[in-house]
């Protein structure tokens, strides 16, 4: 890193074609120089981070053998799970009844209704599929198919079809389909 000292501004254009992190003028300010000094500490910090991220990353996508934007995605998803609700407010004509969300085991499309499955129950919900998504945690919960969403921490067993897709058995009791093209979003949680 280099902090340019001189008596001369003609030089500062140079300065920074050689990405000088500042540039300071003689007679150097105390104040000034402790700036430059706190600017060059600072861009040092912000590249031993990005490096040691880099190397984290590499390590990570050794060690799973995924993508670096599969592994992007994953830490993305960790960084917003704390952005996710505890439970849905679910409206029945005049009441409102408070679902959980770690007790959903699995939500399903009725048209422009969602079936939310909770310890046996059946909830109606009126949203979208992609609404409703949003306000779930995706590190717990994935879309299996077009019209399901699962509850990851539900599934006790993954069974495979002859022609791609696969059957998920939840601790409930529940057999759910989960069609070929979302197989790759859901495999490294199993």
């Amino acid at each position: 890193m280099i902090i340019f000292v001189t008596a001369y501004d003609s030089f500062a254009v140079d300065a920074f074609e050689v990405h000088a992190i500042d540039y300071l003028l003689k007679p150097v300010e105390k104040e000034r120089l402790v700036e430059a000094i706190d600017k060059a500490w600072q861009h040092r910090s912000q590249v031993g981070a990005e490096s040691e991220k880099q190397r984290l990353l590499n390590l990570l996508v050794s060690l799973t053998g995924k993508s670096p934007i599969a592994i992007g995605e994953l830490l993305d998803a960790e960084d917003q799970s704390t952005e996710h609700a505890d439970r849905l407010a679910i409206k029945d004509g005049s009441s409102i009844t408070f679902v959980p969300i770690k007790d959903i085991d699995w939500v399903d499309a009725a048209g422009d209704y969602m079936c939310v499955h909770v310890d046996g129950a059946t909830h109606i919900m009126r949203t979208t599929m992609k609404e409703l998504e949003s306000k779930l945690d995706p590190s717990i919960f994935q879309r299996v198919h077009r019209s399901t969403i699962v509850n990851l921490r539900r599934v006790e067993k993954v069974s495979s079809h002859i022609n791609g897709e696969f059957h998920l058995t939840l601790s409930c009791g529940s057999s759910l389909k989960m069609s070929r093209s979302y197989k790759e979003k859901v495999k490294h949680f199993f």
